[in-house]
């Protein structure tokens, strides 16, 4: 039954961090920017290496924090990033960049560590709480198998509806973290 629990919790958290991936790919995609699979790789390792650094570091701190304000601190680092998220969906709709035609290493590395920033806090948030090395060590593996994927069909998709909708679905990962959140606390 906790396995079950776990792998839940792990897609959660995958399709959490996963939804920006989707939606950088698919801004890419709209505006007709190919980005080749050697940056998506380089996206995907940097993500994976900070996203791990925010599991095992919350992993590490919960022994020395008491239960019931690991809970606490959970819920709010994880509720209050969801909010950060669909306040940030709010503010930008509409507003992509859709003018650059070549992908740099420059910009693959600012993507890269920006993408990841919002699955450190989550991972932290999530792993201080409760959730021990199988979450970890599935999350990991699970986020290196899927984040190129979850990129190259976001930037297939944009492609393919350029001109035709502007889909944005970096509203969805906030609305995702805030029901952990909720649920992290029944």
């Amino acid at each position: 039954m906790e396995s079950i629990h776990i792998a839940w919790v792990v897609i959660g958290f995958i399709l959490v961090i996963s939804v920006d991936l989707f939606a950088c790919g698919f801004g890419y995609g709209t505006g007709k920017n190919k980005v080749p699979p050697s940056k998506i790789f380089v996206i995907n390792l940097l993500g994976t290496i900070v996203i791990g650094a925010g599991l095992f570091s919350g992993y590490l701190l919960r022994p020395i924090i008491d239960p019931e304000i690991t809970k606490w601190v959970s819920f709010g680092i994880l509720f209050c990033f969801g909010i950060i998220k669909l306040t940030q969906w709010f503010v930008s709709r509409g507003e992509q960049n859709t003018e650059n035609t070549k992908f740099t290493w420059r910009e693959t590395f600012a993507i890269g560590i920006a993408l990841s920033f919002d699955g450190f806090a989550v991972g932290f948030g999530a792993t201080i709480a409760s959730l021990g090395l199988p979450f970890i060590i599935a999350a990991i593996v699970l986020s290196l198998i899927t984040d190129p994927l979850v990129f190259a069909v976001g930037q297939y998709i944009g492609g393919k509806v350029k001109e035709r909708t502007t889909i944005d679905l970096s509203w969805l990962s906030g609305v995702i973290l805030m029901i952990i959140a909720i649920v992290g606390l029944v």
